[in-house]
């Protein structure tokens, strides 16, 4: 809420001493974030002179309490985010991190035509609503990066964000993990190369489960590839026709998205989901994801992945490196295959020798 200057109304038996709490987050080596437009407490200003006076009452304490960066919630009436960013050049010293987290809703898109700051003054927004804790909301919002890949709308400063990871977030009425080892790899390796921002979900406090996802979330070579940009931000290169159901999921069930068909209460997605990313230099990461709960042997066909400088089957022989287990695989001629788990993906590099 603000008051009728516009400055935010700060709850003060909660938090005596804003500025102090950022400067000790900044002494841990650590940034912190402010949350506007909130879905708790919504504030709707009622017209266009009092939503720019709440925006300019937000951007003062930003800055004031040195904040790092700010996500801007689509549950209020502060929506000019082109205002926001006018306010945070003027005001603010020194960069702010900007999410733009309007749930993927067309009115809220990027425009790729216009100038950065009228097109996209963020520095990365949501493609889709709020992520569950299930495999198939982790497909589903995965699937949302694609119609902004589609028009080259996931760029640098300008990012595509399919929500926070799941890895490792304990489910609320038993304790235990929403997504098994599988689907945490999965869902990982599928954020990385579509070139998503990684936010991690989960109690940084659970050492339990810090040992349990550390080699996952710390993999530095699935990060070079979502670093990577090569003018190409990742994503899906081929689907299987055959469908397969996956866990429950109400988000899902009720929406209307075109990437996934869905009968009664279940989602029912594609049996396997191959994605790539150009890295540069002859190299494309690779993910062949398998949706299905069984075992299945799954391939990379060279001459489907695109980057590769591949004519035909039998002309193409490609160096395969493995980014789970970081080990070259070795050589092969025409494609690479291998037995993934269900709900896990195979994550490589390919390079044409």
């Amino acid at each position: 809420y603000h008051d009728i200057d516009g400055n935010p109304i700060v709850d003060l038996k909660r938090f005596p001493d804003l500025r102090r709490m950022t400067a000790y987050a900044h002494s841990l080596n650590l940034t912190a974030g402010f949350y506007g437009n909130n879905c708790i407490c919504s504030d709707h200003c009622r017209n266009d002179t009092e939503c720019d006076l709440h925006i300019q009452g937000d951007t003062k304490a930003l800055v004031g309490f040195d904040f790092d960066s700010w996500k801007l919630d689509g549950c209020g009436g502060e929506n000019d985010m082109a205002s926001f960013d006018r306010y945070i050049r003027k005001m603010a010293n020194r960069p702010v991190l900007v999410e733009s987290c309007h749930w993927g809703v067309p009115k809220y898109d990027p425009d790729p035509n216009l100038p950065p700051r009228q097109g996209c003054p963020w520095n990365f927004y949501r493609s889709s609503g709020d992520i569950q804790l299930s495999y198939s909301s982790v497909l589903w919002n995965l699937a949302s990066v694609e119609r902004y890949r589609a028009i080259n709308a996931s760029v640098p400063s300008c990012w595509a964000y399919p929500d926070m990871l799941q890895i490792g977030i304990r489910r609320r009425d038993d304790g235990t993990l929403g997504l098994n080892r599988a689907e945490s790899r999965s869902h990982f390796g599928a954020w990385c190369i579509v070139s998503s921002p990684l936010f991690l979900g989960h109690d940084v406090n659970d050492e339990e489960v810090n040992d349990a996802i550390w080699d996952i979330i710390s993999n530095r070579e699935a990060i070079a590839v979502n670093q990577a940009y090569a003018g190409d931000s990742g994503g899906v290169y081929e689907t299987s026709s055959f469908l397969v159901h996956v866990d429950v999921n109400p988000s899902v069930a009720t929406s209307r998205n075109r990437h996934l068909r869905v009968p009664g209460a279940y989602s029912e997605v594609p049996s396997y989901r191959y994605l790539s990313k150009p890295l540069g230099g002859g190299k494309v990461a690779v993910l062949l994801m398998n949706c299905s709960r069984e075992a299945t042997k799954l391939i990379a066909k060279f001459s489907d992945v695109a980057g590769l400088s591949c004519n035909d089957d039998t002309a193409c022989r490609c160096k395969v490196r493995n980014i789970w287990t970081h080990k070259d695989e070795g050589s092969y001629d025409g494609s690479w295959s291998t037995i993934v788990a269900g709900h896990d993906a195979a994550f490589i590099i390919v390079e044409a020798i």
